[in-house]
Parts: C-alpha cells; sequence; structure tokens
C-alpha cells in the first residue's frame, strides 16, 4: 500500500509549452504531496486521499509567442492545501482547505484591475477576450441591480415584482458596466415580465 507515503519538493523555475502557450512558474516553490489512504481495484480505480500543501510560490507568467503577449497572474496564497478524495467508482471531490471569503475575491475580480486585467489577456491568448470581457461585464450588472434592489438572499427576490425587476435591469443595464443608476419607475420590460 502507498498509504502514508509523503512526498516533498523544491521547485526551481518550471516552464511548460503546449504550442504558443507557454507557462513560466518563479523559483523557490516548494510543495508537499501525501497520500493519506489508498487502494487499488482490480479495475484500476480505489479509494485515494491525497493532501497537496504548497508554500512560497510566485507569480506565474503565461506568453503567447504567436500574439506576443505576456500575462502575470495574481499572486496565489503563499501558503494554502487541497485535499482531493477519489472514491471507489472514480469519482473525485476537490477541496481547498483554507477560508476564502468568496465575496471579497469575486468583487476583486470585477473591480482590481491587476486582478482581471491578467483574465483578460489570457482570454485574448485563446480568442475568448470578447466573451470573457462581456461576461465581466455583465456580472457587475448582476451584481449591482442585486445591491441596489437590496437583495441579500435568494428569498429577497421571490415576490413576482422584484423578480420582474432584477430581470428588466439586469437585461436593460447589460453594457453599462455595472454604473447605471435606476430609475424607481417601472419600465415597460418590468411591466412586460410582471404580466408573464
Amino acid at each position: 500500500s502507498l498509504a502514508g507515503s509523503v512526498t516533498k519538493l523544491e521547485l526551481g523555475e518550471a516552464r511548460a509549452q503546449v504550442g504558443e502557450l507557454s507557462l513560466s512558474l518563479p523559483p523557490r516553490g516548494r510543495a508537499t504531496v501525501e497520500l493519506d489512504s489508498a487502494e487499488i481495484n482490480f479495475e484500476g480505480v480505489g479509494l485515494a486521499n491525497i493532501r497537496a500543501a504548497w508554500s512560497e510560490l510566485g507569480q506565474a507568467q503565461v506568453q503567447h509567442t504567436g500574439k506576443r503577449l505576456t500575462a502575470t497572474l495574481p499572486p496565489p496564497p503563499q501558503s494554502g492545501s487541497v485535499t482531493v478524495c477519489i472514491g471507489d467508482m472514480g469519482q473525485m471531490t476537490v477541496t481547498y482547505d483554507g477560508k476564502v471569503d468568496w465575496a471579497s475575491v469575486s468583487n476583486q475580480l470585477l473591480d482590481d484591475e491587476a486582478m482581471y486585467g491578467p483574465l483578460l489577456t489570457l482570454a485574448a491568448m485563446v480568442n475568448l477576450e470578447f466573451v470573457i470581457s462581456r461576461a465581466l461585464n455583465f456580472a457587475r450588472v448582476v451584481r449591482n441591480v442585486l445591491r441596489t434592489e437590496g437583495i441579500e438572499e435568494p428569498k429577497h427576490i421571490i415576490p413576482a415584482e422584484r423578480l420582474a425587476r432584477f430581470f428588466a435591469r439586469s437585461m436593460l443595464e447589460f453594457g453599462t458596466d455595472g454604473q447605471h443608476i435606476p430609475d424607481p419607475a417601472p419600465s415597460t420590460l418590468e411591466r412586460k415580465l410582471f404580466e408573464l
């Protein structure tokens, strides 16, 4: 059995390349992989519980040589770990072991150019910049509508009037990057949605 195995790595500079895309990791990172439990059945699948931890990771850099684009990714958490559980039928779950404030991370992704800038550059490398920029725009609009309408939980959107207003504002404000100041009176679209 491999259960109880521990692998410790100290990373030198690492580089991976696929076609015209390359990923470079700076030196000094440390990684530990622990195999808490592992079983392999006759089909080559079995239960496994793997924990991977890292520390001192630097900022990765992605380059597209043909398009001459470079994106320096935001720094990852300086240390952290993930647990990977593989079930007896091959199902897998991955859990980040630290605490993450997802609202803060998503707000930072939408508002901080140091976060969304590299994402847009990565998207441009694979010809998805338009799609990703529109998705970020729509996320900003939805966040603005939720904030200005006071919707904090799903139960706050249940009355039909509020649901119609949410959908109408989200559709009408698309393209405003979440900067629109709403009219308190119901729009024509809002009234039509409410009548459905």
